[in-house]
């Protein structure tokens, strides 16, 4: 099995690398030119024996649903098979994955609901990021800066395509 639920003691693993990963779901219609995307953080493990990442993610479950399902899952990868675009940001030395979840908790980031369209992964991954931001999580030296995972959040990828412009449409946090 490649991933799993997150566990307690995977709390305490150290998280060296904040990875926003613009992801492909492929065609959804025939006609269509372009792939859908779905956006999601990947929260990379390092200085232990154990290697992977916390992939923290907001997801429609069903087609009807109308508010986020929160995913919390240990991936035994750092990079999925089906990203398009990653920007890697580096974490401050000393923050784990259950500090991680702690603040996600705290701004109440599992009660999302989507945009009327079904869509908002991306206003929810950005708004994410601005939270570890805020709480210092991001360290201030990291070669990718978090404005640019703002700015590229802001496109749709394809693969061997130009990336387009796509505005963020936001959800609402309840």
């Amino acid at each position: 099995m490649s991933t799993r639920d997150l566990v307690a003691g995977d709390y305490v693993l150290s998280v060296t690398n904040v990875r926003v990963t613009i992801h492909t779901l492929g065609v959804v219609f025939e006609s269509d030119r372009r792939s859908e995307n779905h956006a999601s953080t990947y929260h990379l493990i390092g200085g232990t024996d154990v290697e992977g990442s916390a992939q923290i993610n907001i997801v429609k479950a069903s087609p009807t649903d109308t508010m986020g399902t929160l995913q919390r899952k240990f991936c035994l990868y750092e990079t999925s098979k089906t990203a398009l675009h990653n920007v890697e940001l580096r974490a401050v030395q000393g923050i784990t994955v259950g500090q991680v979840l702690e603040l996600l908790d705290q701004k109440g980031r599992g009660n999302y609901k989507l945009a009327p369209s079904g869509v908002g992964c991306r206003f929810w991954v950005k708004t994410m990021i601005e939270d570890l931001e805020s709480a210092g999580y991001i360290d201030l030296s990291s070669p990718a800066k978090v404005s640019q995972a703002y700015d590229d959040l802001q496109y749709s990828y394809s693969k061997s395509q130009d990336r387009e412009l796509d505005p963020i449409i936001p959800g609402v946090f309840m």
